[in-house]
């Protein structure tokens, strides 16, 4: 299990800089809030998965809009 949260750590700091990169505060915030909850290590490693892969999915919408492909 710790490498699954692991993961989901790096996922979210990914995301928390993805975010950043097409100006998604709020996806930031919640990227940044996440792997800090999953840091924590009082929620299970497999919490955020659903919020991760939602998230995950909305920014490379973004960053495909942002390069001129259709997603």
């Amino acid at each position: 299990m710790t490498d699954h949260r692991g993961n989901a750590i790096r996922q979210c700091r990914d995301l928390e800089q993805r975010c950043i990169r097409i100006g998604h505060e709020i996806g930031q915030r919640w990227a940044h809030d996440w792997a800090n909850d999953l840091l924590d290590k009082r929620l299970p490693g497999t919490f955020y998965d659903h919020w991760i892969a939602e998230l995950t999915g909305f920014v490379q919408r973004r960053e495909a809009l942002a390069l001129g492909v259709a997603a």
